[in-house]
């Protein structure tokens, strides 16, 4: 059954919409799990100094190991983000590749009876690149090693 140009649009138009609340869950997921991260080290480190003691100077065993957590935790971080970033870089390729679609579409242009909007080189770049969102982890990473290295050097 051939569909008309209307209804291919409208298709295509649904999936734009898709793709870009796909890439606002997929940054709000970015900023959630560096918020989540950042908080959870610094409860971490404040539930480990109230078990230390106000009054008892931090064992070097006891830094080592909320050193440890925090590596850790900036280790899943990254982890964690890098790969919602590649998603978020995909996801603008696709959303990219339909709007030229749809404005051929609207046009009248000729289009491409097989368009594959899943054959992306790796190494194409969005015309948004979100960069963004790299702030975030850099921040969240500072004020985690800042206060890493306030407690190696602040003595308890």
């Amino acid at each position: 059954m051939k569909m008309s140009r209307e209804a291919k649009a409208n298709l295509v138009s649904a999936a734009i919409t898709d793709d870009r609340t796909e890439i606002r869950l997929v940054r709000d997921r970015v900023y959630s799990i560096a918020t989540f991260i950042t908080v959870g080290s610094f409860g971490i480190t404040s539930f480990m100094l109230a078990k230390e003691g106000a009054r008892i100077s931090m064992t070097f065993e006891t830094k080592l190991l909320m050193t440890s957590i925090d590596g850790a935790l900036l280790v899943m971080l990254w982890a964690l983000c890098c790969r919602m970033l590649i998603d978020i870089r995909l996801a603008q390729l696709w959303l990219e590749v339909r709007e030229k679609l749809l404005d051929a579409l609207v046009s009248n242009e000729r289009v491409a009876a097989n368009v594959k909007i899943y054959n992306i080189a790796p190494t194409e770049q969005p015309g948004i690149k979100h960069n963004n969102m790299y702030w975030v982890l850099f921040a969240a990473t500072v004020a985690i090693s800042i206060k890493l290295a306030a407690l190696w050097i602040v003595k308890f």
